[in-house]
């Protein structure tokens, strides 16, 4: 069932009444897009409470500082002068509330507390007892004042030379990466004062061989066309060379240790030798063993020993010239000399033997 047009009862002016509520029903619905709005802002955002007279507004919170380490001790070392004044204007950055914006005498007699030891420990406490006598005029009336001072006394007299000095002897050692040689350069480039080019030269010859290789293989005809273009490839080769080596590493098979050869229990002649356990013979001693089993006994005929040290019971026999002479090469043979050498020759029977024994 459709529903009653209430504008007809208008007659001919139910058109424009029509439009004319059409127009107030537009408006209303804006205005409470509007409204909705603000009521969402307002939840995101809510405003402050509003201030009493007479009541005192609270103090925001200061944002937290962070904790800074101390700086180092400071001994007179030349090559420790530009970290220790680092460490200490960095306590100056990070600490504002310790140090505040005009207070020099504060920042300078925190630099001096840390400067111990040596002639520089002297030195810093002649300017400290300065300081703090009030009858004395400050020896130095701005931070600034006394960092001129303090690397005049303690740093290189001339920075830049010294800087290009160690460019030139820089050099990458053995076990060391491109990223270590790169922090090492660029800790001298920046006190250098050399060109872009000049550096380049530097860098290019502290680098190792096999990087250098590398990059001159890969290049295509042209090389790294500025300074940071050549850290970047070397460090991408040496990061290559490095993951190369380790996956080397992890597919190679483990090495097996060598097991120690046992020798089992041999019976020479009545006398049984112990089992020994050894990695190996020496070659002397194989040689040794060799010769020691070709000795044959003359008394029971077995090898390993000669007559005079076998274990069995003596038999009477014969002994002929002949076996009188293998006694001897076997004795000589057991402990030969360098000074001892004996020509055998046949002999004629001894005149003492029974003829029985000829």
């Amino acid at each position: 069932m459709a529903e009653p047009n209430l504008f007809t009862q208008f007659g001919d002016q139910a058109g424009n009444v029509q439009q004319v509520f059409g127009g107030i029903i537009n408006d209303l619905q804006t205005q409470i897009q509007q409204l909705q709005q603000q009521i969402i802002a307002m939840h995101n955002n809510p405003p402050p409470p509003p201030v009493i007279a007479g009541e005192p507004v609270p103090a925001q919170p200061a944002p937290r500082e962070p904790k800074v380490a101390e700086p180092p001790i400071f001994d007179g070392s030349r090559k420790d002068v530009q970290s220790f004044l680092r460490a200490i204007e960095l306590n100056f950055i990070l600490a504002p509330s310790r140090f505040p914006p005009g207070d020099e005498v504060r920042r300078i007699l925190f630099a001096l507390a840390f400067i111990r030891g040596g002639t520089a420990g002297v030195w810093a406490d002649n300017y400290s007892g300065a300081m703090l006598d009030q009858n004395a005029a400050n020896p130095f009336t701005t931070y600034q004042q006394f960092k001129v001072a303090f690397e005049a006394a303690f740093g290189d007299s001339d920075r830049a030379q010294k800087a290009r000095t160690d460019l030139a002897t820089l050099k990458m050692k053995p076990g060391d990466t491109v990223e270590e040689f790169t922090t090492s350069f660029e800790a001298l480039a920046i006190h250098s004062n050399l060109d872009e080019i000049a550096l380049i030269e530097h860098y290019r010859r502290g680098l190792n061989p096999r990087i250098i290789e590398k990059i001159y293989s890969n290049s295509d005809g042209e090389l790294p066309p500025d300074l940071e273009a050549w850290k970047r490839k070397a460090r991408r080769l040496d990061n290559l060379y490095h993951e190369l080596k380790s996956i080397q590493s992890a597919h190679s098979p483990p090495s097996v240790p060598s097991r120690p050869r046992q020798t089992t229990p041999r019976a020479t002649g009545g006398v049984t030798t112990p089992s020994t356990t050894s990695a190996g013979p020496a070659p002397m001693d194989v040689d040794a063993h060799k010769k020691q089993r070709e000795i044959r006994c003359y008394n029971c005929g077995e090898l390993g020993h000669i007559a005079r040290r076998c274990p069995n019971a003596q038999r009477a026999r014969s002994v002929r010239a002949t076996e009188i002479a293998e006694v001897v090469r076997s004795v000589l043979a057991e402990a030969p000399t360098a000074s001892a050498k004996m020509e055998i020759k046949g002999e004629e029977p001894n005149a003492d033997f029974q003829p029985s024994q000829q």
